[in-house]
């Protein structure tokens, strides 16, 4: 009946609470994949719950022919707390991907009509429509589906010289993930980020981050640009923004942005009511739990405990985006033993596995996790 796009492990969740979900038997998990990095509040928050609540008894959706008093809401709050002046709302990151795309595209001819060329990354990973894989750099989501779009090229990360070899005045944009999430949790160095800033600027080149996976405080701060003190010109958003309500985001600078004009793009679900009511929970709640600290601390408290444990050779990313490289077993057979006592996690790539639990969580179910990593990898000695 379901299209065989997921190789789905054969459990059925019923209801969540917290860093915890329950299957269909009772069985309680221990989750440290939160939807690969959406539920950033948990499970059955009971205020995201009931705002959500009361916004399905008012109305849904309208479309975005007229004016969604809750969409406007939530870019002032995106607004106020980034770099950005204006926002574009859609569904999901692949679709925010795909607007910024078209975004650069346009401001690019409106230069020159060569200014079209798109640099990305090696090992990056931007979704899987046909606009976003285009500037994926990986070639196991791209073989089956060439030829992608035209005129993109990819760069080795943190290479500046194959980037200053790569890059002329026609080129529109540069796609950058600072923290590449499916690519092995490789982190952007700031020397290179800078210097990337600096010829963009030069070239005149839109420089967009893609803060799918780690903005909304999963780094620790509420995007993870603020860490590098280096402004993008556009940023796409989505994953945690909804906390699990789809809603995906491109905001950016107003020089930019205003070649977004009526008809050039659109999105009919996008920053409807539902959706948009989640993004302001989400960004309320994070502020008013401190959630942000509560991120810093059991980062601090997680990488400490991991680094006990002798047979993990890398400890890599940020806040509570980790991944961590293994002697002597893959990601994805890791991952299958946690599972197997009941703790969910995501893996990146063969040799990284990734936790993402959500922002709530605490010392005791960290520790639940580092007892049973630490059981396994002795048993498999």
């Amino acid at each position: 009946m379901i299209a065989n796009t997921y190789s789905r492990k054969d459990v059925i969740f019923v209801k969540g609470e917290g860093c915890f979900l329950y299957d269909e038997n009772g069985e309680k998990y221990l989750d440290f994949a939160s939807g690969i990095a959406v539920c950033a509040l948990g499970h059955s928050h009971k205020k995201f719950t009931e705002i959500l609540k009361t916004q399905i008894d008012k109305i849904l959706h309208i479309s975005n022919l007229y004016r969604i008093q809750p969409q406007e809401e939530l870019a002032k709050k995106i607004v106020k707390n980034s770099f950005a002046d204006e926002v574009f709302f859609c569904n999901s990151g692949t679709e925010a991907n795909e607007g910024a795309i078209k975004l650069a595209r346009k401001f690019g001819k409106s230069i020159s009509n060569k200014k079209t060329k798109i640099l990305a990354f090696e090992n990056s990973f931007h979704g899987r429509t046909t606009g976003a894989l285009s500037i994926t750099g990986q070639e196991k989501y791209r073989k089956d589906f060439l030829p992608l779009l035209p005129d993109v090229e990819f760069a080795k990360f943190n290479n500046i010289d194959d980037v200053k070899n790569k890059l002329n005045d026609n080129f529109c944009a540069v796609f950058i993930e600072l923290i590449q999430g499916e690519g092995g949790v490789n982190s952007v160095e700031k020397n290179f980020l800078m210097e990337l800033r600096e010829i963009c600027n030069e070239l005149k080149i839109i420089l967009v981050f893609d803060e799918v996976q780690t903005g909304i405080g999963r780094t620790g701060k509420l995007f993870c640009y603020e860490h590098y003190e280096i402004e993008p010109d556009v940023m796409t958003l989505a994953k945690a923004l909804g906390n699990g309500i789809p809603i995906g985001a491109v905001a950016g600078k107003k020089e930019f942005m205003k070649f977004f004009t009526p008809g050039s793009h659109a999105s009919t679900f996008g920053g409807n009511f539902l959706a948009s009511v989640a993004g302001c929970a989400v960004l309320d709640i994070i502020e008013n739990e401190n959630l942000l600290e509560n991120v810093k601390k059991m980062s601090n408290y997680l990488i400490k405990e991991l680094k006990s444990i002798d047979r993990i050779n890398k400890i890599k990313g940020l806040g509570l985006l980790i991944g961590i490289e293994v002697e002597g077993i893959s990601s994805f057979d890791l991952s299958q033993k946690l599972y197997e006592r009941k703790i969910l996690t995501v893996p990146a790539g063969d040799k990284v596995l990734r936790f993402l639990p959500p922002l709530i969580v605490t010392e005791k179910e960290i520790e639940i996790l580092i007892k049973n990593l630490k059981e396994i990898l002795r048993k498999d000695l």
